[in-house]
């Protein structure tokens, strides 16, 4: 038999926050720690809490239930969905086990008794889950295989806790505020914090497609447990277009129907790509034309192709089309809430406007579907366009000396100088343009980072942060990028903003191209080079040849107008700079105040620097949310101007 905890009506929503503390029997923790941890992210879930607790451990979601077996021995907490939970049920009643489908945590319960933490293997969903196994003093987290939801953890002398949200761990007021200065010098750089990394000291985010197992008293481990890179080399040659669209086809039918509510009303994000506009023609399928709403946003006083391409989707589709547009009287008016919700430095200026589309969208439905991940994970046109600045010939003299430089100097090196070991590995695998890759698109190279952040130089080093790759990308024909960028930036800057702010607006956020199965097909063909030449996109425009005009099929989709340069100079803004001058940042010395002066001396110089300016002022803003003051669980009354003036 299991147990369900629940306060308040149950229903089957995505977002139910889980957290949870375990400690050693020299500390006395209050069940007010659990009860602040879920607090602060009981906006992600408002239908009661559940708690938990056992010796030394306290565990508990922001949702309708908790799951736990008869004899308390086992307690499972979910947050996110499982979309093949038929064939877990079917798979389970040939063991003679009886489960509701319908019910997630109780599914996870007894395939984790049946299969042990093996059962990963079998789920299909985004998922952030914790299983606490009292008999064998084990606690385990799992996040699901592209990270769409998040799972933050934190150890340190047998204490240890982990929330669905960066600020549920900082509000237990157990773990320093300390920032992290390595993953501040990345921030600056990438305009977001990839792979494990967070802006706390010792705060981690748990690995898409890892599960860690804390046994209590012996530590931690954290296992792969899918990796997307295995999916690389196919076995079938398939190659013509009608194959490849007959099985996409099937496979996103699936998709979408796996993720479809039940709801009278449904939205579908719809932004000018051909991935939107392929989501919302599926959903139209499965639901009725008076069921389905699409919205799109536009920038006031900007030429946007790609908002024209999304008007033109909803009319071919037949869709109501609601729209809004973010202008420059309105763009600041919530950034507080935005970055307090984010829960990370974030310095894409989209943050702005993804927002608004999920203003928007909310008052209407409460399910909405995007076409996030059709080109990060099948095929970007932006990486086409990028051009690496190597000769063939300088390759061809590479390629000739590698095995040299990889059986005698490589090894010398890494036991005296690892970066140096690195920079060969790179130089070994002949990706040297991966490099030249990250660097393009830095905020700040390394000049400037010497004058704006002389505290952080040395702290960011593209060869260490590209190594964990090479291996992958030596196994492919393609350079690293595609891979880099699955990788990091679709998890950590673009899933991260539509997951965190969807949430804030009670949205249950659906994306059919992040099935797992659709992951998997795909990636054969972007890195084997099947495709053979092709692109992903060439095939997806086959699949819709029957339902969009060749105007839809054949437009670019192109990089949003660059808002900030043409509002740079608007007075809102450039009081926000004058106050940074003034700020933590600038007080701690992560920032030189010299230097920033220097940049917002004059209009014409903040408009060319005023990219890396608002990831410093998106960082200010996050400083003073999170370190400088006691979080608190609503910050809507608390203006841009106001914070940065608090002294």
């Amino acid at each position: 038999m299991v147990w369900h905890i629940s306060f308040g009506v149950v229903t089957m929503h995505e977002a139910a926050a889980i957290a949870g503390i375990v400690y050693p029997e020299t500390f006395q923790i209050s069940p007010h720690n659990i009860d602040a941890m879920l607090d602060i992210m009981s906006y992600r879930n408002p239908e009661g809490k559940s708690i938990q607790n056992y010796p030394q451990a306290y565990f508990g979601t922001c949702g309708p239930f908790l799951a736990i077996n008869e004899a308390n021995t086992l307690a499972v907490m979910m947050d996110g969905h499982i979309y093949n939970d038929i064939e877990l049920q079917k798979d389970l009643a040939t063991l003679g086990i009886r489960v509701d489908p319908k019910i997630h945590t109780e599914l996870v319960l007894h395939a984790y008794k049946a299969w042990g933490i093996d059962f990963i293997q079998r789920l299909n969903g985004n998922f952030a889950i914790a299983i606490y196994d009292a008999d064998a003093e084990t606690l385990w987290l799992i996040r699901d295989r592209l990270g769409k939801k998040p799972l933050y953890w934190y150890f340190e002398k047998e204490l240890f806790i982990f929330g669905s949200e960066l600020k549920a761990l900082l509000t237990t007021d157990l773990i320093p505020q300390t920032l992290d200065e390595d993953s501040i010098a990345t921030y600056l750089k990438m305009g977001f914090m990839p792979q494990d990394m967070t802006p706390i000291r010792k705060v981690s985010k748990l690995l898409p497609g890892h599960y860690l197992r804390y046994h209590i008293g012996h530590g931690e481990s954290i296992t792969s447990y899918w990796s997307y890179s295995t999916f690389f080399d196919r076995e079938d040659k398939e190659e013509k277009e009608t194959a490849i669209a007959k099985r996409l086809d099937g496979l996103l039918t699936s998709s979408v129907d796996r993720r479809m509510t039940g709801d009278p009303k449904i939205g579908c994000l719809i932004s000018g790509g051909l991935g939107s506009a392929c989501v919302a023609s599926y959903v139209q399928k499965l639901c009725s034309p008076a069921q389905l709403t699409a919205f799109s946003l536009g920038f006031s006083g900007k030429s946007d192709p790609n908002f024209d391409t999304a008007t033109q989707v909803a009319q071919e589709l037949g869709l109501k089309h609601v729209t809004d547009q973010i202008g420059k009287d309105n763009f600041l008016d919530d950034l507080i809430r935005i970055v307090w919700h984010l829960d990370e430095p974030l310095a894409d200026p989209m943050i702005l406007a993804t927002w608004k589309l999920a203003q928007l969208a909310s008052k209407q439905v409460k399910t909405v579907f995007s076409g996030l991940g059709s080109d990060q994970l099948a095929g970007d046109p932006f990486h086409k366009t990028f051009k690496t600045g190597h000769s063939s010939l300088m390759q061809g003299i590479s390629s000739f000396f590698r095995p040299l430089i990889h059986r005698l100097v490589v090894p010398i090196l890494a036991g005296v100088y690892k970066n140096g070991a690195y920079r060969f590995l790179k130089f070994k695998h002949g990706k040297e343009w991966n490099t030249d890759y990250l660097m393009h698109h830095v905020l700040f190279d390394d000049k400037s980072l010497a004058k704006a952040a002389p505290k952080l130089v040395g702290l960011f080093d593209p060869d260490v942060m590209l190594h964990k790759f090479y291996e992958t990308a030596s196994k492919s024909s393609i350079p690293l990028f595609p891979y880099f960028d699955a990788k990091t930036r679709l998890v950590d800057s673009l899933i991260l903003q539509y997951d965190r702010l969807t949430a804030a607006h009670s949205l249950d956020w659906k994306t059919p191209f992040l099935d797992r199965d659709i992951v998997e097909y795909l990636a054969g063909f972007i890195h084997s080079g099947l495709l053979a030449g092709r692109d992903m996109s060439d095939c997806v425009k086959y699949l819709l040849k029957p339902v969009f005009s060749n105007k839809i099929l054949n437009q670019a989709y192109q990089q949003p107008p660059h808002f900030l340069k043409a509002w740079s100079q608007e007075p809102e803004l450039n009081v926000l700079l004058q106050l940074v001058t003034q700020g933590c940042l600038v007080e701690t010395g992560l920032i030189s105040r010299k230097w920033l002066e220097s940049q917002i001396a004059s209009p014409p110089k903040v408009w060319n620097n005023i990219d890396q300016l608002w990831a410093i002022l998106i960082l200010e803003i996050w400083v003073r949310l999170y370190i400088n003051r006691p979080l608190k669980k609503e910050i809507s009354e608390t203006t841009p101007f106001r914070l940065l003036s608090e002294i």
